[in-house]
């Protein structure tokens, strides 16, 4: 699948597998592992192994390379129903490549529930760290039968956060978000549609482009702060009759970069959330959009209502906010 970034990647996907909770195990490709009607959580904090961002439906545990795993520490969760929730701390100082070493420091924290995604991290240090960062994300499966015409449904999803870098040359904080149908990244006709329909798939100052429906959002020494502020028209392909095996993933990266520069740097994904806005209305096979409303949806596997805006129970709101929030916190707190 085609995924050209414009700068420095390594430490792609290997075998190996780091897992902690309730999770027994981890697959790479978490989107196709994860049950219908469950969500999923996983976050990785440590060094030498944030070199690039996974595509959002992956596990960034089951990423982590044998040989780095001793520089990183990782949690993940799996949860029928709402509420998975992972986060992971790190700190220490880089490999020294010059007279003196930076001190490092990275905190991230990710829960998920259907229709609700929530997501935190802050970093900091240098190039001089050798890739030192935090990387996570999730999501959720679920399943749906359509009642509607087959076409390409319009699927809202609004994104409400901040990423920052600040003080270095090769530093970043990066965002990814995607839907799935089978555990699949969508491409052809649907990528196509989503372009059209969203302009582009990159939403501030990234350095990355796809073959496959994503928003993307970087911050770096190019761009320092960028608003991730927008409604996203993800288009799902669907057929009369036919059950709809949909997820939405996310992942994101706080990370120093590589590179000898012992110049201090400080980056932060703070704290997005993504919410499911609706449905947008139906794209016939001719091109037409019409419209859609309840009876096209059935009784979803999760019981989530996919014909409405999700409105938060407050206990929810309150469990997906309060966790980034007292992240954040611990992270100022060991800053001053």
């Amino acid at each position: 699948m085609k995924r050209i970034r414009l700068k420095l990647m390594s430490f792609l996907l290997a075998a190996g597998a780091l897992t902690a909770g309730s999770a027994s195990a981890d697959a790479i490709n978490v989107a196709a592992a994860t049950p219908s009607g469950s969500t999923y959580a996983g976050v990785c904090a440590g060094q030498e192994a944030y070199g690039s961002l996974q595509n959002p439906g992956t596990s960034i545990p089951a990423t982590i390379p044998m040989t780095e795993q001793g520089f990183n520490t990782c949690k993940s969760e799996t949860i029928v129903g709402d509420g998975a929730t992972a986060q992971q701390s790190s700190f220490g100082n880089g490999i020294p490549n010059g007279p003196i070493t930076t001190p490092f420091n990275n905190q991230i924290s990710f829960t998920a529930a259907v229709g609700l995604l929530t997501a935190n991290a802050t970093g900091s240090g240098s190039s001089e760290d050798l890739f030192a960062g935090a990387a996570g994300g999730g999501g959720w499966s679920d399943a749906f039968p359509w009642f509607g015409q087959t076409g390409l449904l319009t699927m809202d999803f609004s994104v409400d956060g901040l990423l920052t870098e600040s003080g270095s040359s090769s530093g970043e904080a990066v965002m990814e978000l995607a839907p799935t149908i089978g555990g699949n990244l969508l491409t052809g006709a649907p990528f196509n549609a989503f372009s059209a329909a969203n302009g582009n798939t990159g939403f501030g100052g990234t350095l990355e482009s796809f073959d496959f429906e994503a928003g993307i959002w970087t911050a770096d020494a190019t761009v320092h702060n960028v608003l991730a502020d927008q409604t996203l028209k993800f288009m799902i392909p669907v057929v009369h009759g036919q059950m709809v095996n949909f997820g939405m993933w996310m992942t994101f990266m706080v990370a120093t970069g590589d590179g000898g520069d012992p110049t201090e740097g400080m980056y932060a994904v703070d704290p997005p959330t993504v919410t499911y806005a609706g449905p947008g209305g139906l794209v016939l096979p001719g091109g037409t959009t019409v419209g859609v409303d309840s009876s096209d949806f059935g009784t979803s596997v999760s019981g989530f209502d996919y014909s409405q805006p999700i409105t938060p129970e407050p206990a929810t709101l309150t469990l997906l906010l309060v966790g980034g929030a007292g992240l954040l916190k611990r992270f100022r707190k060991q800053r001053a």
